[in-house]
């Protein structure tokens, strides 16, 4: 747990060149835009949305408009946890020049209502089914930010262990001297890179995603779904698909067009 003085440490003004906040633009000397970042790299994505109910504390429901999302490759919340929040080291960290909103740490992911809503029909004014003979959606062979990114052992728990090992490399260097900010900048990049690579042989299992959704159509591939998440093989979730599809789609559809459309 972060002590008193370093949750003072949590904003890019405090970190002076050091910026770790998940906001657009996000201000810091920077001012980098990360949703942007994201956008520039998924051209034609912009008709892939749905519209999906928010149920708020005060009763009020609200219909939200979800596009692909903007996916932070060293999360947000890795980076500020086991960094930033690191005392010994703060002191360095706050001289390195490094946005977590930066083109290098940001891609854009679909949710799993992307994929619903490119392979099936699910609009309260379609019928329910299969979209027919479907050709491969422009975010294929990529996992969904919504399937096991923050789950126990899942995506975000190894980005946090790369980065507590990060800042525990970085407090003995500091000890003898060893080390200068551009050192630690060049560890996040590598970190950035190390896992968007991860991501993207992620999405490349069981062939890659679109041929695991036909697959799982027909009832040919038991693991269908790994393609899907985000986290590693053994640590991702098991995922079910109508047995017999032409039996059982019906209702399978209809509730994911309560989900996705607020319809029934």
């Amino acid at each position: 747990m972060a002590d008193q003085s370093s949750e003072q440490h949590m904003t890019p003004s405090q970190a002076d060149e050091f910026c770790a906040l998940r906001q657009a633009p996000c201000g810091c000397p920077q001012s980098t835009n990360y949703i942007q970042n994201s956008r520039d790299k998924a051209t034609g994505w912009a008709d892939y949305a749905f519209l999906r109910r928010q149920y708020m504390k005060t009763g009020e429901v609200r219909t939200i408009k979800k596009k692909p999302e903007a996916h932070h490759i060293l999360c947000t919340s890795s980076v500020r946890d086991f960094l930033i929040a690191k005392a010994q080291v703060f002191p360095l960290i706050r001289e390195t020049k490094w946005c977590i909103n930066q083109a290098p740490n940001v891609r854009p992911m679909p949710l799993w209502g992307h994929t619903v809503l490119h392979y099936c029909n699910v609009h309260p004014e379609q019928s329910r089914g299969l979209k027919a003979q479907p050709l491969p959606p422009l975010f294929a062979n990529i996992p969904q930010h919504d399937i096991d990114h923050n789950v126990k052992l899942g995506y975000r728990f190894e980005v946090d262990e790369d980065i507590r090992y990060l800042a525990n490399q970085v407090e003995k260097a500091m000890e003898v001297h060893q080390i200068d900010p551009e050192d630690i900048k060049g560890s996040l990049d590598d970190l950035s890179t190390k896992y968007n690579g991860i991501l993207t042989e992620r999405g490349s299992r069981q062939r890659g995603t679109h041929a695991a959704w036909l697959d799982a159509t027909n009832d040919a591939n038991a693991r269908w779904y790994e393609p899907f998440s985000m986290a590693s093989t053994p640590f991702l979730t098991t995922r079910g698909f109508p047995k017999t599809f032409a039996e059982k789609s019906s209702q399978w559809m209809d509730k994911l067009a309560f989900a996705l459309w607020g319809a029934q």
